[in-house]
């Protein structure tokens, strides 16, 4: 079963800011961090449960070149995946 993305605001912020930073250090390379954040999404929504679960029922997939964490939580009921956070792993935890 393929399930449906549902992108958060603050997730959203998240890609935005990413974008806009990586475009400003070298053009196109925002434009790479959107294309392979499109990709991780798709695995996302392809085999969402083969992501191991990173604290109580938030999952995590790292982006392949870029230093970022997309979390994300499942609801099977609805066969939605909605991602959370787009976290760069350079920065402190969220939680703290």
């Amino acid at each position: 079963m393929i399930y449906t993305p549902l992108i958060t605001p603050a997730a959203a912020v998240d890609i935005v800011n990413a974008v806009q930073y990586y475009e400003q250090q070298l053009e196109g390379l925002g434009s790479r961090f959107s294309t392979e954040m499109t990709d991780a999404v798709g695995r996302i929504c392809t085999l969402p449960f083969s992501f191991s679960i990173r604290y109580r029922n938030v999952r995590g997939v790292k982006l392949k070149s870029f230093p970022y964490l997309l979390l994300f939580q499942i609801n099977d009921k609805t066969a939605t995946v909605s991602i959370l956070r787009v976290y760069s792993t350079y920065q402190k935890p969220l939680w703290k």
